[in-house]
């Protein structure tokens, strides 16, 4: 299995048990996942119960200080936002880097 999806199992379990958390116990807020397929993730996050909230893209240069991120030399770069049903937690970003 690989790390990705370690990540997401343990990601869905967690969601499924949270009903038994009080919100001052646990709570996950936002985070951005790496992703090699934004239109994959993006499916997959739907048919868990996840909606798009924002798609946004750009070209990127390579060569740039700035821009998207950490060591990447992308030539476009990708964000789709997915929100949960609670409007205060629970929105995954999917970043994929072209």
């Amino acid at each position: 299995m690989t790390l990705l999806k370690a990540i997401l199992a343990q990601f869905v379990v967690t969601m499924c048990f949270m009903s038994e958390v009080t919100s001052a116990e646990a709570m996950l807020r936002r985070t951005t996942l790496l992703v090699q397929d934004a239109e994959r993730s993006r499916a997959f996050y739907e048919a868990v119960g996840f909606r798009e909230w924002l798609d946004w893209s750009e070209d990127q240069d390579p060569d740039a200080l700035t821009g998207l991120p950490l060591n990447a030399s992308p030539s476009h770069a990708r964000v789709v936002i997915m929100a949960g049903q609670n409007p205060y937690i629970g929105m995954i970003g999917l970043l994929d880097l072209l």
